[in-house]
């Protein structure tokens, strides 16, 4: 049940408990009574039905935004290197001049890193 169909059976629920007031008959509160409470259960049944959605929604956005940082971060690890061609078809990852890191000088393997 959508967001907007759950709105409309809430104020369904508040009309009828409202209409309550009116009623005499012992039958009559009985029966609107029982409908009311199955009507609330519905609805209860639905709410956490969209709870549930949402905490696995944003448990999904969670684990995109880390895949997003550990994305940024890898790029920004790579832009540090660049390749080089080495001795027929080898290459390897060089620092850039400008990747002042405390690291000592060495290369990675271009198809390891």
């Amino acid at each position: 049940m959508p967001f907007a169909e759950l709105s409309t059976a809430i104020t369904g629920v508040i009309s009828i408990a409202r209409g309550l007031k009116s009623l005499n008959d012992f039958n009559q509160v009985a029966q609107v009574s029982s409908d009311l409470l199955e009507r609330i259960l519905t609805i209860q049944g639905e709410a956490l039905t969209l709870q549930e959605s949402h905490l696995s929604l944003l448990n999904s956005k969670n684990d995109l935004e880390k895949k997003l940082l550990s994305y940024e971060q890898w790029d920004n690890t790579a832009s540090q290197y660049s390749l080089k061609k080495l001795i027929g078809r080898s290459f390897v990852c060089i620092p850039n001049e400008s990747n002042k890191t405390p690291k000592p000088m060495h290369y990675l393997c271009a198809k390891c890193y």
